[in-house]
């Protein structure tokens, strides 16, 4: 994995960790959630699960059953 170099603005870092992310596939970035979210104070574990709730209710019921059952869209194939 590429190491992030210490110099840059802040944007400039959330931009290469945003690169990494989007080269993942879904597992990966489940994890690597939820090692950083492991790291969070209450308060601000608190606003992301009111964020996560608002995008999950803005979904589809259907779709998130489809996904939930369809075998092909298995979040951690290897546990299975």
């Amino acid at each position: 994995m590429m190491k992030m170099a210490a110099a840059g603005t802040f944007s400039e870092q959330i931009s290469v960790v945003v690169d990494w992310f989007n080269t993942w596939n879904d597992c990966e970035k489940v994890v690597a959630l939820y090692c950083l979210l492991r790291k969070l104070p209450p308060t601000q574990t608190k606003f992301l699960s009111q964020v996560l709730d608002q995008i999950v209710a803005a979904c589809s019921p259907i779709d998130l059953e489809e996904q939930a059952n369809d075998p092909g869209h298995q979040l951690f194939p290897l546990l299975l």
